[in-house]
């Protein structure tokens, strides 16, 4: 009987000592029971919960005082505590969200009761978060630095590729295979560059990603908030249709009217708005075989002869060939393979007639007819848009589309 007494008093003189040091400690410290009920508290967690004095904290609920996002929190802390044990958890405190972490200091014997340490690490967890960002932002720069040392080699690359590609088209030498190969890599150095330039300019937050178990790796497409794809799709039509006036003077300038005017016949036939727009695109890049054409054959003063016109029939190929390279140019390619095909079968490569033949198409050849017609060349003198719209007019049936014709004569290309 003597030493039930004897322990009873070792336990309560052992719990008036835990709450001295709780009263006497500067970081928030709690008793609680096996119940998760607060026993006793000390003033740091009035100042850290705004509160006046103990009247809403003590004999109180863990998750009555304390508003969690997860409401089992507490509920699991208390069940599964052990010595030392150390968990954080998200709550609201006046309004404000707050990072705390519950350190667990739990009796080694049979007493009911539990010490808790809490400590507020919300701004702790802001400062380490802006100390790796930074670290990120740092090692950013210095990997696009490493790369900028090195953008004078594609450059260089580039205009020697250009050069070289300009000498070999003058002689007529350049075969479409080799063309298709020198595009591709003028094009693939300049996005290269152009992607790591904008990663410099308009640098965002720096994401990383999930390489293994604590170990991330930096995402450079995603920090650089932009996608190859849109850089690429956009930069390349472009660049392939002034790379084509070069070889052949006038042809960027054809290539914008009838881009234009393609577009406004399939607007006039109330054709879908995106599919317009795909019909414009395609329209652009219709020529683009002849820079597989040797410039002595584009801006003969004359008329070709039969040899001449031959190779001349092989650029809607080319330029299908050409532009199938690109994965985003696909529509782009039919449309350049089909453009010179007539309405009634006797056009070239394939000898494709009436709806064989992409409705982009048919579309195209009108247009690109009507600009041909309206232009001046070395080869040609321009005519008048009235005389055009009647050549269009007397081919409808056979070189052109009745429909398509008919379009372009109620609303003519201003």
């Amino acid at each position: 009987m003597s030493s039930d007494v004897d322990i009873n008093r070792k336990i309560e003189k052992a719990k008036h000592e835990l709450e001295h040091m709780i009263d006497l400690n500067p970081s928030i410290m709690l008793l609680v029971d096996d119940s998760g009920t607060i026993i006793r508290a000390n003033k740091a967690l009035l100042q850290l919960l705004t509160l006046e004095d103990f009247t809403n904290i003590l004999s109180k609920k863990l998750d009555v005082v304390f508003s969690c996002e997860d409401n089992c929190f507490f509920e699991g802390l208390v069940k599964d505590r052990s010595l030392c044990k150390k968990t954080e958890a998200t709550f609201t405190i006046s309004g404000n969200k707050h990072l705390l972490k519950f350190t667990i200091i739990d009796s080694s014997g049979n007493v009911d009761l539990f010490a808790m340490i809490i400590n507020d690490v919300t701004s702790e967890n802001e400062q380490a978060t802006q100390r790796e960002k930074q670290h990120k932002k740092e090692a950013v720069q210095a990997l696009v630095g490493a790369l900028l040392h090195n953008v004078n080699q594609p450059l260089t690359v580039i205009m020697m590729r250009a050069q070289l590609m300009h000498l070999e088209l003058n002689k007529g030498d350049l075969q479409p295979d080799a063309l298709a190969v020198s595009l591709r890599d003028i094009m693939r150095l300049t996005t290269d560059i152009a992607a790591l330039l904008r990663q410099v300019e308009m640098p965002s937050d720096y994401i990383t990603t999930p390489y293994s178990e604590g170990v991330d790796i930096l995402d450079i497409e995603r920090s650089a908030g932009s996608s190859a794809f849109d850089m690429t799709s956009i930069g390349i039509p472009q660049a392939l249709i002034l790379a084509l006036d070069v070889h052949d003077s006038g042809a960027l300038a054809h290539a914008n009217t009838v881009s234009h005017c393609a577009f406004q016949i399939a607007q006039q036939m109330d054709i879908d708005p995106s599919e317009c727009e795909t019909v414009k695109r395609c329209a652009l890049l219709h020529d683009i075989g002849k820079l597989g054409i040797p410039e002595n054959i584009l801006q003969k003063p004359g008329p070709l002869n039969e040899e001449e016109h031959s190779v001349m029939r092989e650029h809607p190929e080319i330029g299908y060939k050409l532009l199938q390279n690109f994965h985003f140019l696909q529509d782009e390619a039919e449309s350049a393979y089909e453009h010179a095909e007539w309405f009634d079968g006797t056009g070239y490569p394939r000898e494709l007639a009436g709806n064989e033949i992409s409705l982009r198409a048919r579309i195209i050849t009108v247009a690109d007819a009507y600009s041909a017609l309206t232009a001046k060349r070395a080869y040609k003198d321009a005519v008048s848009k009235e005389k055009a719209l009647e050549e269009i007019a007397r081919h409808s049936g056979t070189q052109f589309d009745p429909a398509i014709a008919d379009a372009l004569l109620a609303n003519p290309m201003g």
